[in-house]
């Protein structure tokens, strides 16, 4: 790259930085948009919960004691007095209903069902052995989104996912452990690992076979900053004053972002044998999801991708947490049976996986783009596919919708539908926000125009 004292001429928005084999991707930039005009790509994420929630601490108004909502957003329920500085920033979404989450005749197995169905709207297939759902709205959208992107999209989760055997009443585990389907056959692989992650995204995705292999690799490698410094003091000398600190800002987060992984892998490559390594990452839960949410911000701020889907455990999941002092298994408090000790357990489970989804807007929220955040570009969307585990109920669906897609979106209110209002009918809003207008999508009966 030749240097000059400012750039004169407009930066692509492709641009990498690049030394000794490694390219990184960079955020937007306002020199990127000079002589033309740069309007900032509009991206989806979707983050799923398992298991419902404590519906009457999700709904229920909060009491004197809970902080004032945000200007325009009703009173908060409980759980979501966790939203904090960010209840400016979300929509409340009520009465959504997931109706091929339901039995529909097929009998048990509304966990399978509701994960299944989240983003397909497609009843899932019951069956032996065999697999068939639908495309999901992530993948109908990455179709249309990902022609400038090195990934078409993005699939994370907190537990490791499983493609075979049953894992609810006859349903394949591909139903509990995926929420984005390619086709009506295939599920989007899924990153847990922050390490791997990490080095799909911005690494060129090399990984070795043993943990011997990757402690060596991870003790001979050079930071990825490190690679491109050369290119980077390039192209900093070209840049605004703006741009430079937005720059510097960026490679700062990703120099944290490697140390946080380089901990991680040492905690896992270093200290345990292959044959004793467990599925996930060890050490508490809610930090391994905060990591990859880290990472997902990042995927996104730099156009790796505009679409993931993000699943911090799998629908079903009977995971304790000892973080949280809930030593009973999530699933099994799911049937709480009315208990209070239970209904207080899953209360903190969920304040805990909303605390997740307020630290990925957080992170959206503090990286400037264009006019305005990262955020103001995005359309996140938070919830499950059951409402109350103790009920496996599929309508009223928890959910929340964050962002503002690049002005498509309203934030900061609570919207209430006419009852079993189909949640496909969201998902076609969506698409018709990230343009593109298509006339259906699974059982949609049209669009959420209040959104």
């Amino acid at each position: 790259m030749t240097a000059s004292l400012r750039r004169t001429t407009p930066l692509s928005r492709r641009a990498v930085l690049r030394g000794a084999g490694v390219t990184m991707g960079l955020p937007l930039l306002s020199a990127m948009g000079r002589a033309g005009g740069l309007e900032a790509p509009r991206r989806l994420l979707f983050a799923y919960v398992p298991n419902g929630v404590h519906v009457e601490a999700w709904r229920r108004l909060a009491g004197a004691e809970a902080p004032a909502p945000a200007e325009g957003l009703a009173p908060v329920p409980r759980t979501l007095d966790g939203l904090g500085s960010v209840a400016s920033e979300v929509t409340l979404l009520r009465e959504l209903t997931c109706d091929k989450a339901r039995s529909n005749g097929d009998g048990a197995g509304d966990h399978a069902r509701a994960s299944g169905a989240w983003l397909t709207c497609a009843q899932p297939l019951k069956a032996e052995g065999a697999v068939r759902a639908g495309i999901s709205v992530d993948q109908v959208a990455a179709q249309h989104l990902s022609g400038a992107t090195p990934f078409r999209g993005l699939a994370v989760g907190g537990e490791a996912p499983r493609t075979s055997g049953e894992c609810d009443s006859g349903y394949s585990c591909a139903y509990s452990s995926h929420l984005s389907w390619v086709d009506e056959q295939r599920p989007l692989a899924k990153d847990t690992d922050p390490v791997r992650l990490f080095d799909r995204l911005f690494r060129g995705g090399a990984d070795a076979a043993t943990a011997a292999d990757r402690s060596a690799r991870a003790r001979k490698r050079r930071s990825v900053l490190d690679l491109v410094r050369a290119d980077a003091a390039d192209l900093r000398r070209t840049l605004g004053s703006e741009d430079r600190s937005s720059l510097d800002r960026y490679l700062d987060s990703v120099r944290e972002l490697e140390r946080r992984v380089a901990l991680v892998q040492q905690e896992r490559v270093d200290s345990v044998p292959d044959s004793a390594r467990p599925e996930g990452v060890p050490g508490d839960h809610f930090q391994h999801l905060r990591l990859l949410a880290d990472l997902v911000v990042l995927a996104l701020a730099t156009d790796r991708t505009r679409v993931v889907t993000f699943q911090l455990a799998n629908e079903g999941s009977n995971r304790s947490f000892p973080e949280l002092e809930v030593r009973e298994g999530h699933h099994t408090l799911s049937h709480h049976g009315e208990d209070p000790a239970k209904l207080d357990q899953i209360a903190r489970i969920d304040r805990a996986y909303l605390g997740v989804f307020v630290h990925l807007l957080e992170g959206l929220r503090g990286i400037e783009e264009g006019e305005g955040a990262l955020l103001d570009h995005c359309a996140a969307l938070y919830g499950s596919g059951i409402a109350d585990g103790n009920r496996h109920d599929h309508d009223d669906l928890p959910l929340l919708l964050a962002g503002r897609l690049g002005g498509v979106l309203h934030p900061g209110r609570t919207l209430e539908f006419a009852p079993e209002t189909p949640l496909a009918n969201l998902h076609l809003s969506l698409l018709h926000g990230v343009g593109l207008p298509v006339g259906s999508f699974a059982d949609a009966t049209g669009t959420l125009d209040t959104l």
